[in-house]
């Protein structure tokens, strides 16, 4: 018995002797499981604290918040994906596609590839981009969602030159939007997919198909625009509604008659091209003077083409009066000005061509034009004298 009771107090002994490393091997897992806890949860507190910036749109600041919760969380995917899509906004593409492919080590998001390819657009690695929107459409639940990145799809190998791989492309999202049509339980919702689907076939130079598509939704958009309007008593939040439905649909009518215009552009029907585009400017809605310009400076293009000076002047000049820097504009004021031999007029945008966008397409014959005119200024010199 006394054997076995010096056994048993040897073996407490021994245990007594453990207990200090016993409590420090507790309390190490105990601050371990905290830290592993309260890390992700004190991440989420500051991405979530984020939200007011975003409606704010004070991206610098969100993205020092977005950033601040990752250095508590760095595995956290979606912290990632949603810091990628900020520094999208803010025009920092080669920082955004870090963000995704960071993000896609512990996420498969939806609207990565989307993301991703549009970054390799903007960049002009255009194989890279098509590897992304072809990933982007298998990532689609709805065949609605779809045509949109045919499209895309399309016009990058049309960049490349491989038109009948282009050809392809734009039959999907036709094939695609017929049948998303043919699905809808009311009209309300077809425009759009109207639009999309006169895009496909502007795409396939399928120009009466476009014609139709596209007089389809402004016949619908229209009759939803009067009917909005009929009701009588409507209380503030029902207004408030009323005029966000009314912004829709006029934006929707300002895309769809400006493509209406370049499909009877494209078929030279110049007068029926210009009912369009005046169709459009008259359309108001939120945000849609940051489309105007443009919009100004294909009016004024299609007046030039019908040798209609006058307006043609005005209409550029509109378009300068939002913005004067647009390269466009002055471009197709200088033709304005040279068709009516005012040469110094005429040089004076060219000029403005070369300064404002030494790089663009327009400099490149502003610079030729301007070659031309100095020859002919220099060789009518010795004449004159």
């Amino acid at each position: 018995m006394d054997n076995i009771a010096n056994i048993n107090k040897g073996k407490r002994s021994n245990i007594y002797k453990f207990k200090p490393v016993i409590y420090i091997v507790i309390v190490l897992l105990a601050i371990f499981l905290c830290v592993t806890v309260f890390r992700p949860f004190m991440a989420r507190i500051i991405w979530y604290s984020g939200f007011q910036e975003v409606e704010n749109k004070n991206w610098e600041k969100v993205t020092d918040i977005y950033e601040r919760a990752l250095k508590w969380d760095p595995y956290e995917g979606y912290f990632h994906y949603d810091l990628g899509k900020i520094f999208m906004m803010r025009g920092l593409g080669n920082t955004a596609l870090k963000s995704f492919k960071e993000a896609e080590k512990y996420i498969d998001f939806p609207g990565m590839p989307q993301n991703i390819a549009a970054i390799y657009l903007a960049k002009g690695e255009l194989d890279k981009a098509i590897g992304e929107f072809k990933r982007a459409i298998t990532y689609q639940r709805r065949e609605e969602t779809m045509p949109p990145l045919y499209i895309e799809l399309g016009n990058i190998y049309l960049k490349l030159g491989k038109y009948e791989q282009a050809k392809i492309a734009f039959k999907n999202a036709v094939d695609k939007l017929k049948r998303a049509i043919s699905r809808q339980s009311t009209e309300e919702t077809t425009p759009p997919l109207y639009n999309e689907l006169g895009n496909a076939y502007l795409k396939l130079e399928k120009y009466e198909l476009a014609e139709a598509a596209f007089k389809n939704a402004l016949k619908i958009d229209s009759n939803l625009l009067a009917e909005a309007d009929l009701e009588q008593d409507r209380t503030d939040e029902e207004l408030k509604e009323l005029e966000e439905l009314k912004n829709r649909i006029n934006s929707e009518l300002f895309d769809v008659h400006r493509k209406l215009a370049e499909t009877y552009l494209r078929q030279d029907k110049m007068e029926e091209s210009l009912v369009e585009l005046k169709e459009a400017i008259s359309i108001s809605y939120q945000n849609s003077e940051e489309k105007m310009p443009s919009l100004y400076v294909d009016l004024g293009n299609a007046y030039l083409k019908l040798g209609r000076y006058e307006p043609a002047e005005t209409a550029f000049m509109d378009a300068l009066k939002i913005d004067s820097n647009i390269v466009s504009a002055h471009y197709g004021l200088s033709g304005v000005y040279l068709r009516q031999n005012k040469i110094e007029e005429g040089l004076i945008e060219l000029k403005k061509v070369v300064e404002l966008g030494p790089e663009s397409e327009e400099a490149k014959y502003a610079r030729d034009a301007i070659q031309k005119i100095e020859q002919a200024k220099s060789d009518s010199q010795p004449a004159n004298q």
